[in-house]
């Protein structure tokens, strides 16, 4: 049976640059890679600060982005017992981020068509095995 890989490792291989997102919209609109590098700087700027500040940022045609507090819990030390039993403790409170997609993206991307290639790149290789 194949072994599924855990989700941090099926991420797609291929990735977008900065600088290609920058030349691209900079062909299809006109301006120059100067003036799109700068209004896309000074918007991710701003976003940036409006999540420092604990706001919600919606992203139109993508999402929503928000600061999240991940509640303080009691965990177990898998690494220390004694006696059978196992050391217990406290993980403070922290701030995460959260991104929820609208609707329409979220149905866009579920229906795209999954490839027996798409399929193959979520599993391990299988190892071999040789037959006596």
């Amino acid at each position: 049976m194949r072994k599924l890989k855990p989700t941090y490792l099926r991420k797609p291989s291929e990735i977008v640059s900065y600088e290609e997102m920058v030349k691209d919209l900079a062909d299809e609109t006109g301006f120059t890679r100067v003036d799109v590098d700068y209004v896309i700087t000074t918007y991710l700027r701003m976003v940036r600060g409006e999540l420092l500040e604990r706001k919600l940022v919606k992203l139109k045609g993508l999402g929503s982005l928000f600061p999240i507090v991940k509640a303080s819990r009691l965990v177990t030390n898998l690494r220390s017992v004694v006696d059978g039993v196992y050391d217990k403790f406290q993980v403070p409170a922290v701030w995460r981020m959260k991104f929820i997609p609208e609707p329409k993206l979220k149905n866009e991307i579920a229906d795209i068509m999954i490839t027996k290639r798409d399929l193959d790149k979520i599993y391990y290789k299988e190892k071999n095995s040789i037959n006596k």
